[in-house]
């Protein structure tokens, strides 16, 4: 009776005393946070049994809760934290967070103008109502520009809330905990800190401390307390965020000092994050993107930019920001932040949203990664280089400022670590390309000829797509329609192989530009595209997923793909083209140039790696070349396969790259056969040159009695096949060892095969740079339009009347080996008067061939001999002397009386 009469009289007696106080006047300088008393409710006992250490998670509803707690917070003036603290004036910021590297960055980083002052703040009870937080406090006294929540669960289950009330030029964080979520009898304490570049260093500054706060020496977080808000029932605290920080995450954790336990989010990370100036971000799409622009004055913007990028095996990822100098010599302001991987991850995808960027076009970016993979014993990581960005599609050369740390650089001369290549923010100012009324050309393939054209050919690559540009008028004044450049991806040269390969996928390389402006390569293809389609040429590009600069066999280098997950985008030294991701990555890089740069093409070097699944398999029927033949955009374009190892190829080889119908080949056993029969003169290929004649029907004919699966038995037409002369992508003089002038009827010889045989030819660059080759090719390239129907017929069961001839009158070629001569006659099936005949003497002494009688008031007329100046004349032949290692070409004409 007497604890029952106690508690009654006690419990009557705090609620008149506290009511009586809670009547007082709220000084202007303070505030005040008011508590009801709490009625305690029947108490069950604790869970007890072995092995249990708390009662963390225990579903009870009788923890305890706490009476009354007044906490008496000063006033924040007009704070001069922003100029003096953080030294922030018209021009640049130097600020130093202890256990962070220096930090140089030019306003632009900041979200407002560093010169406006802090906002002096009052809470003030109005009209007898309280503010639940000081969010909501804030709205009261100014104008709130945005508001954000972030609910996160930690590992025990516990719903963690974050309110960011952001003013005019400072931030309201509001931190809250369900009550009735908490152990009994505990009252939770804020574990926090501000920090940018790494998660384990934590900054608070002074004016952003609450009242009673202590430092936690040994984990150096700021721990304060929180309190009881009796309308949301919640325990609460705030923190106020100058905006000077900005770019900034607040990282918090909860500690239960009764229990000595921390409450953090997951075995990932020590601490909730909250992003102050930033938004966690989006995984799509991947690279580069923007989200918003705001003018703030005329010409000058506002943007919000998406960084995003994959790596699955990364523990830690950092995003580096670089601001290049407006004059040469100028300071280089350089920024990092850490991201959390649970605000910043998605699956395997890091991803943070930069708001109020000012002058993105001198903006670069690159990564940082970190983990503990091991592959061999070898690290996979190395946090100490900025990587770049493998969805950029503008790339810039950058010297990091010693503020970037030792051995940052990502380039692959030693002697230069401090330099790097990074992307480039350019690309989301500035106008759109104006294409004009350009189109693209959409030529058949049947009349499709082909000229190569090597950016990288001169030692000096420097101005390589102007130059191209002026090759057009050339190209087709010689009959040809298709440019295909090669070199255009960004390569670098391995230090320690000496190899040169691609490196980054996505842009053209920056060192083929006339000058080193920021995006000035990417504008120059897309003009020398432009060109090429203005006069009806279309524009192919030589690609390559296979080999890197950045990943040999036994040298690895982290520049970009190597650095943010090795072993995810790599196998065995080549690209993982099996692996899912690299498959999107490859389709997104071909999207890109389909898009972005209206290319026609492409030709795929080392095509076979695209036939391995990512163990290496080779598969009949590979989902990557299936993936690009099905795509709705990348379907209009010409897709070529050149395979390095048809060993590696579905069946070893035997019906070429797996195609569906759709892929066309490099046609290496034209490049083979006819070598091999006209330059080296070997016994007992005229069957195989014989194939090659009409279209390589052993490759390109459809197959379905071999069990052979449909992407491989399918047939195609005899224009799938491109036919090159020369090794792929060689030019003559390396095929020839510099001695193109003193083989011209050989390499014309070649030229004619590749011009007259069934397929797309391919003509080395030199059809461009020797003025003899280049007449040969106008004088072929007529006849072959001229006779396109005979020559090129759309199918391998097209009617035309085909005949073989020997040297002598009547013969027919020495199919046992007996004589190397070949040569044959066409002519339309209904029509007498119309036909072509040629011939091929690879000899080396000179050949009377007995030409076939070529109709009543019909003679022969000499249209092309490579051993003489073109363009050859002359009529009424019956027979010709055809020179060593020469070809001639003949068409019917009347008689002339």
């Amino acid at each position: 009776m007497f604890f029952f009469r106690f508690w009654v009289f006690g419990g009557w007696f705090h609620r008149l005393f506290w009511d009586s106080q809670a009547k007082r006047t709220v000084r202007d300088d303070r505030t005040w946070i008011f508590c009801r008393p709490w009625r305690p409710k029947k108490r069950r006992s604790p869970i007890k049994g072995e092995g249990c250490d708390s009662i963390v998670g225990c579903t009870t509803s009788h923890m305890f809760k706490p009476t009354l707690r007044w906490t008496k917070r000063a006033k924040h003036p007009s704070s001069p934290y922003a100029r003096s603290e953080m030294k922030v004036g018209n021009a640049s910021v130097s600020h130093v967070i202890p256990g962070e590297r220096k930090i140089m960055l030019d306003r632009g980083f900041l979200q407002r103008p560093a010169n406006v002052p802090l906002l002096s703040r009052r809470f003030t009870r109005r009209s007898g109502r309280k503010p639940t937080c000081l969010s909501a406090a804030l709205a009261e006294d100014t104008e709130v520009e945005t508001v954000q929540k972030y609910h996160q669960r930690s590992k025990d289950g516990y719903m963690f809330t974050a309110e960011i009330a952001k003013g005019a030029s400072e931030a309201v964080v509001t931190f809250a905990v369900e009550r009735d979520a908490l152990p009994r009898n505990e009252v939770p304490l804020l574990n926090w800190g501000f920090y940018r570049a790494s998660r384990s260093k934590l900054y608070h500054p002074d004016k952003s401390v609450p009242s009673g706060s202590k430092l936690h020496k040994k984990s150096g977080a700021m721990r304060s307390p929180m309190h009881l808000n009796e309308a949301t029932m919640q325990y609460e605290t705030q923190v106020d965020v100058p905006l000077a920080l900005e770019p900034v995450t607040l990282g918090c954790s909860l500690y239960l000092p009764g229990l000595d336990m921390h409450i953090s989010p997951s075995a990932e990370t020590e601490h909730f994050c909250i992003p102050i100036g930033m938004r966690p971000g989006s995984p799509e799409p991947l690279g580069l993107s923007l989200v918003d622009r705001e003018e703030e004055s005329p010409g000058t913007y506002r943007s919000t930019v998406n960084f995003s990028v994959v790596s699955r095996h990364a523990e830690a990822m950092t995003l580096c920001l670089v601001r290049l100098p407006a004059v040469e010599g100028g300071q280089t302001g350089y920024m990092e932040l850490a991201l959390d991987p649970l605000v910043n991850k998605t699956g395997d995808v890091w991803h943070v949203t930069m708001e109020g960027l000012r002058d993105v076009e001198s903006l670069c970016y690159g990564w940082r990664a970190d983990g503990w993979l091991t592959v061999n014993g070898a690290t996979q990581f190395d946090p100490m280089v900025v990587l770049l960005d493998p969805y950029a599609k503008v790339v810039v050369q950058v010297t990091l400022p010693d503020s970037a740390g030792k051995g940052s650089g990502n380039l692959f001369r030693r002697d230069r670590c401090s330099e790097g290549l990074l992307g480039s923010l350019s690309e989301l100012a500035g106008p759109a390309f104006d294409w004009g009324n350009s189109a693209m050309a959409r030529l058949p393939l049947e009349q499709s000829i082909v000229c190569t054209v090597d950016l990288r050919e001169s030692e000096i690559t420097e101005g390589a797509f102007n130059r191209a540009k002026g090759m057009v008028e050339k190209l087709v004044s010689i009959g040809a329609n298709t440019m295909l450049l090669c070199g255009v991806q960004h390569m670098e040269t391995n230090f320690e192989t000496g190899e040169s390969a691609p490196l980054h996928v996505f842009s053209p390389d920056t060192s083929l530009a006339s000058n080193s402006n920021r995006g000035q390569a990417n504008r120059e293809l897309k003009e020398l595209v432009k060109e090429c389609h203005a006069r009806g040429v279309e524009v192919m590009l030589q690609v390559e997923y296979c080999f890197t600069s950045e990943n040999k066999d036994g040298f690895p280098q982290k520049v970009s793909l190597g650095g943010l997950d090795s072993a995810l985008y790599y196998r065995n030294g080549v690209i993982n083209c099996g692996h899912p991701i690299v498959r999107k990555l490859i389709l997104d890089s071909l999207r890109n140039w389909a898009e972005n740069y209206q290319v026609d093409g492409f030709v795929f070097l080392n095509a076979e790696t695209m036939t391995q699944d990512r163990d290496g398999v080779v598969q009949d029927n590979p989902s990557l070349p299936e993936d690009i033949s099905e795509d709705p955009v990348l379907r209009r374009c010409k897709m070529v396969a050149v395979s390095g190892n048809d060993q590696l190829l579905p069946r070893w080889g035997e019906r070429g790259f797996p195609h569906w119908g759709v892929w066309l080949e490099w046609n290496k056993r034209f490049q083979s056969d006819v070598w091999e029969h006209l330059v080296r003169a070997f016994d007992g290929k005229l069957s195989a040159v014989a194939t090659r004649v009409t279209g390589s029907a052993d490759l390109f004919a459809a197959r379905w009695d071999g069990g052979l699966p449909w992407g491989l038995a399918v047939g195609r037409r005899p224009s799938f096949g491109f036919n090159c002369p020369v090794p792929a992508l060689t030019s003559l003089n390396s095929a020839f060892g510099g001695d193109v002038v003193a083989n011209t009827s050989m390499v014309g010889s070649l030229v004619v095969a590749a011009l007259l045989f069934q397929g797309v030819p391919v003509l080395p660059v030199e059809v461009l740079t020797m003025d003899f080759l280049a007449k040969l090719v106008r004088n072929v390239t007529r006849v072959r339009k001229q006779y396109e129907d005979l020559l090129q017929p759309p199918s391998f069961s097209s009617s035309r009347h085909f005949e073989w001839h020997g040297a002598g009158p009547g013969s027919q070629p020495d199919w046992d080996g007996g004589s190397n001569f070949i040569a044959y006659s066409i002519r339309p099936q209904s029509d007498s008067t119309r036909g072509v005949y040629v011939a091929f003497n690879p000899h080396i002494h000179e050949v009377t061939a007995e030409l076939p009688y070529p109709g009543p008031n019909l003679t022969w007329q000499c249209r092309v001999d490579t051993s003489q100046p073109a363009p050859s004349a002359g009529t009424g032949f019956s027979s010709y002397i055809i020179s060593a290692k020469s070809a001639v070409v003949f068409d019917k004409i009347e008689t002339q009386w």
